[in-house]
């Protein structure tokens, strides 16, 4: 053995550390060098990755006001959309006469309406609704404006309008951004407004609300003097579009190098002074942010380090190299033995080799590791001899025996022809079941074993909207899960089982109350919990317990729910899993699951509340 494990080495060990030291001895001096420059890039590149952490911070910030300022926006739109007394004053102003007075005190109510969202934002410039008949040729007195300082002469004339109107068409009636030419300054949100009459759907006009966008980024800019003068610039593909400077000329240079640089960030000097600059997408305007900030001082101390690091560095160096020469023939043997044993156990000869020297009484560090390498040895042959491989075969063959046995292509496109149908028909209902029963075999059609518990909920929504049409008021729903919280990892089709059970059970043993069903989602440090609840329904005491050993029939409740603990336990390890009781009139079921996938920064929670219909 030993004999073998020098010829793997190539030399004898007297003659290979000779020959090394020598070697090394001959090329330090470059070394020293090529090490040193490359330390100070090393450090440079350290340093700007800190300022990038640093600026990042307060980018984020700001780009997340950005966001939610333009998000603001989106909301009061949608909020307006959906006013029912918004919606019946537009029915109303429909069939009433241009110029008329009803015309005008119909339109009065309307503006105020409009104002009692929009006070409070002050980045919108106004707000313009109008009649959906033929948005090109709507005439002015039949337009309700709104603006707190703009007047009506700088508003929406009918050549906008229409351009604004055909890209909520383009957009299926839901809101889009638009920017419209000539207005550098602002951006604008247009929404189709409908209402539902005998079953059909009502188009009654259009509502467009023009952001601020240049106010917008001068109070973010101003927002936090901090760490030396900044600037946020804003444009479209190549063209720099706005800057909080005022100024764009300058920057047009700068903002195409972002642009085209796939880098995180970019130091690049502009006219006298050097700058920091990190920028991001912002995918509702298709338009990329920058965020500079003076860098002249950092930039001037890194130069100054690189001046004073280089000797630095040669000095430490030499007299590493001077120590180095003493004790290299002292461990070198013992690290080329260790690389020869990780070659041969690399190749699947986990025997214990016999090197010629004794390491188990050994206290150094190089002793360690040795025993601790064959230690590893013995352990993953005992392992992959007496439990790795029949375990894996032992879960795979259960894990593909859970998963379900049917290709339902034939039944989801036959779903499609029906929804089909039905929207021909004019079957709304019919339509949105349809709709939603196919979105859920597309879902099981995946081939993938997890999903997000966003995926999950989506399916719920699907499977929920049915129900609500089956049940109507029978039935109401609440989700509560934290917005990181949408992103974890689940097995497959694991909560909409257990919501089919809590709608089922709770409806079949409540016939007459309202059955509330209700969803949520929390973490702890190392695993989180989904939570089904349901009130008119109670488990039989350890129902689990009894499915698992038998002790119980498993009917059509039994058998999804040790479906979805095995695959829960097989993923995840034996400690998680399902888990079964009744608290205060509530059958709740909790699901454990472990994290698997590290989940987003914490953001906003995400809470539906379907109570009322």
């Amino acid at each position: 053995m030993m004999k073998k494990i020098k010829n793997c080495i190539g030399l004898p060990f007297k003659g290979k550390i000779g020959e090394q030291t020598r070697a090394i001895l001959l090329v330090t001096n470059v070394m020293i060098g090529c090490a040193a420059l490359f330390s100070i890039t090393v450090l440079i590149l350290f340093f700007s990755r800190q300022r990038y952490r640093f600026e990042s911070e307060t980018f984020s910030y700001i780009s997340g006001e950005l966001y939610s300022s333009l998000k603001d926006s989106e909301v009061l739109v949608r909020m307006m959309a959906f006013d029912s007394g918004l919606t019946d004053l537009l029915m109303e102003l429909r069939g009433l006469p241009e110029a008329s007075e009803e015309s005008q005190r119909t339109m009065e109510s309307i503006r105020e309406s409009v104002a009692n969202y929009c006070n409070s934002n002050h980045y919108i410039s106004y707000v313009n609704i109008w009649q959906s008949s033929s948005a090109a040729d709507s005439f002015d007195d039949k337009v309700v404006r709104f603006s707190r300082y703009a007047p009506a002469s700088e508003m929406l004339n009918r050549e906008q309008r229409g351009q604004l109107a055909s890209n909520a068409l383009d957009h299926s009636g839901f809101g889009c951004w638009t920017f419209l030419e000539g207005d550098r300054e602002g951006v604008y949100y247009v929404r189709l407004i409908r209402t539902i009459k005998e079953y059909q759907f009502i188009n009654l006009g259009y509502v467009a609300v023009r952001v601020n966008l240049q106010r917008l980024i001068n109070d973010l800019a101003a927002s936090d003097e901090g760490y030396g003068h900044k600037i946020i610039m804003l444009g479209r593909e190549k063209e720099l579009t706005l800057s909080s400077s005022g100024n764009l000329e300058p920057l047009d240079t700068v903002y195409e190098q972002m642009y085209d640089s796939r880098e995180e960030y970019q130091i690049i000097r502009t006219g006298k002074h050097w700058y920091f600059i990190v920028a991001t997408y912002i995918p509702s305007l298709n338009m990329l942010c920058c965020y500079m900030v003076l860098y002249d001082q950092p930039y001037f101390m890194v130069i100054w380090a690189y001046v004073i690091f280089i000797p630095g560095m040669l000095l430490v160096l030499a007299a590493a190299l001077m120590i180095s020469g003493k004790v290299m023939r002292q461990i070198t043997r013992h690290f080329d033995t260790l690389y020869c044993k990780m070659q041969v156990y690399s190749r699947g000869e986990l025997a214990p080799l016999d090197v010629g020297f004794d390491y188990t009484g050994g206290t150094d560090e190089l002793s360690k590791a040795h025993v601790q390498l064959d230690n590893m040895a013995v352990r993953i042959q005992n392992l992959i001899d007496d439990n790795y491989i029949k375990q894996l075969r032992i879960q795979e063959a259960a894990f593909k025996a859970l998963e379900q046995q049917i290709n339902p292509h034939f039944l989801y496109n036959t779903l499609f022809t029906i929804q089909w149908k039905a929207v021909a028909a004019g079957q709304t209902e019919i339509s949105q079941m349809v709709c939603s029963l196919g979105n859920i075999m597309r879902f099981s059609l995946g081939s993938e074993d997890t999903v997000t518990v966003k995926d999950e909920m989506a399916i719920i929504q699907d499977y929920m909207t049915i129900q609500k049409l089956r049940y109507q008021e029978r039935l109401a729903w609440k989700v509560q899960v934290e917005e990181q919280s949408l992103q974890l990892k689940i097995p497959k089709m694991t909560i909409q089982p257990l919501v089919e059970n809590a709608v089922k059970y709770g409806l079949e043993q409540s016939l007459d109350d309202v059955c509330t069903v209700e969803i949520r989602v929390w973490e702890a440090e190392d695993s989180f919990t989904v939570e089904v609840r349901n009130n008119g329904s109670a488990f039989e005491e350890g129902l689990l317990d009894k499915l698992r050993m038998g002790q119980v029939e498993s009917n059509g409740l039994g058998i999804g729910m040790l479906n979805i603990d095995e695959r829960i336990r097989l993923l995840c390890g034996r400690q998680y899993g399902l888990q079964i009781n009744n608290e205060q009139g509530y059958a709740v079921v909790r699901a454990v699951l472990s994290k698997r996938i590290p989940a987003p920064a914490k953001g906003e929670k995400y809470v539906e509340d379907h109570s009322g219909g």
